[in-house]
């Protein structure tokens, strides 16, 4: 489905998923602006009022909000904010978004499936 969205349609979803996702952040890590920064950055860049490499950086540093924190869950989420932003430059970032939050959810929850098998051993 993704390869069959025009670009405008998947910078857009990308952006409101990031968006959420900045929001739960924001609220465990206020002091952790960069996340929202790069999603505001990155809408400078589809918008044309910056260049990549600005975008870039910003994003890259999403990515490294995940490098200063312990939750795995959190990891994953600053991870997914970075590839959301990164869907201005290629559709197929879009497809990291999903990948990053469902490894969240598995983080946060667990895969109980696993875990019995784990005891059976």
């Amino acid at each position: 489905m993704i390869q069959e969205q025009n670009h405008r349609t998947m910078v857009l979803w990308a952006f409101e998923f990031a968006d959420e996702t900045v929001q739960k952040l924001f609220e465990r890590y206020p002091n952790k602006k960069r996340l929202g920064s790069a999603v505001l950055t990155s809408k400078d860049w589809a918008a044309g009022k910056v260049k990549m490499p600005v975008a870039k950086r910003a994003i890259l540093q999403a990515h490294a909000v995940g490098k200063e924190i312990d939750s795995l869950e959190d990891i994953a989420l600053c991870h997914a904010i970075g590839q959301a932003c990164g869907v201005v430059h290629a559709n197929g970032h879009a497809i990291g978004f999903p990948i990053y939050d469902l490894t969240a959810i598995i983080r946060k929850y667990g895969v109980p499936a696993l875990s019995s098998l784990k005891r059976k051993r």
